[in-house]
C-alpha cells in the first residue's frame, strides 16, 4: 500500500514539473515574440525614414533641377543676334553703319535697298542738320525739295519708334510722298511716332552722325550682311 502512495506521489511530481516546464516555455515563447515583434516594428520605422528621407533628398535634387531649368530658360530668353541686311555710308566725317528691318518696314526698305543698288545715293550733302533733333540726306539737288522719281506710301511699325540713332524716311506735308530723303534721329524723338516711317537704326558710327554739319558730304552706300544685337 505504502508503495503504491509514493509512486503516485512520484507520478504526480512528474506532472507538475512538466506543467510548470510546460509553462516556462509559454512565457519564454510569449516573451520572444513581443520582443522579435518589437524589433520588426523599429525596423519598418526605420525603412519608412529612410523612404522619407530619400523622398526629401528627390525634393531637394528636384528644386534643384527646376532652379537649373529656370536658368536655361531665363537664358534661352535673352534676344538673340539676327543676320540682317545693313547700310553703310561713307561720310566726309566717317563711316556709319544702320541696320534695315526689312520685316517691320518692306515696303521702305525695298524703296530705299534699290536705291542704293543703282547709285543713287552718290556724292550728295547733308542739306539739314538740326542740333538735337536729326541730320537728313537724299536729296540729288541739296535744297532738300528734290528726290527719286517715284514716292512710297506711308509705312508704320509700333515695333519701330524714333529712338536716338533711327532711321527714318522724310517727306513733305502728304503723308505718301516719301522718296528718297531719309534722316537719322541724335536724340529720341517720339513726337514724329506714327507719323514717320522709321526703317533702320544705327549700330555703329553714332559718333559721326552727332559729328556731321550743314553741307558735309555723303560720298556713297553699300549693304552688307551684319550680324548683331539691332
Amino acid at each position: 500500500m505504502r508503495n503504491k502512495l509514493r509512486k503516485l506521489r512520484s507520478q504526480n511530481k512528474a506532472v507538475f514539473y512538466i506543467a510548470v516546464g510546460v509553462v516556462a516555455l509559454m512565457f519564454l515563447w510569449t516573451a520572444y515574440s513581443v520582443l522579435r515583434n518589437g524589433q520588426h516594428g523599429q525596423s519598418v520605422a526605420s525603412q519608412y525614414n529612410y523612404a522619407t528621407a530619400t523622398t526629401k533628398s528627390l525634393m531637394t535634387t528636384s528644386t534643384t533641377t527646376t532652379i537649373l531649368s529656370t536658368m536655361k530658360t531665363t537664358s534661352t530668353q535673352i534676344p538673340q543676334t539676327k543676320t540682317r541686311r545693313a547700310a553703310v555710308l561713307e561720310t566726309a566725317k566717317g563711316t556709319i553703319t544702320f541696320v534695315l528691318y526689312e520685316n517691320e518696314a518692306p515696303v521702305t526698305t525695298k524703296n530705299f535697298i534699290g536705291l542704293v543698288e543703282r547709285g543713287f545715293y552718290r556724292n550728295m550733302v547733308f542739306h539739314r542738320v538740326v542740333p538735337g533733333f536729326v541730320i537728313q540726306t537724299g536729296d540729288p539737288t541739296g535744297t532738300g525739295r528734290g528726290g527719286s522719281d517715284a514716292t512710297i506710301p506711308l509705312e508704320i511699325s509700333k515695333a519701330l519708334t524714333h529712338v536716338k540713332g533711327a532711321v527714318g524716311m522724310a517727306r513733305s506735308n502728304d503723308p505718301d510722298s516719301a522718296s528718297s530723303q531719309f534722316y537719322i534721329t541724335l536724340d529720341d524723338t517720339h513726337q514724329l511716332d506714327g507719323g514717320y516711317a522709321v526703317f533702320g537704326k544705327v549700330v555703329s558710327g553714332m559718333d559721326v552722325v552727332e559729328s556731321i554739319k550743314q553741307g558735309d558730304t555723303l560720298i556713297s552706300v553699300r549693304l552688307i550682311n551684319y550680324t548683331g544685337d539691332t
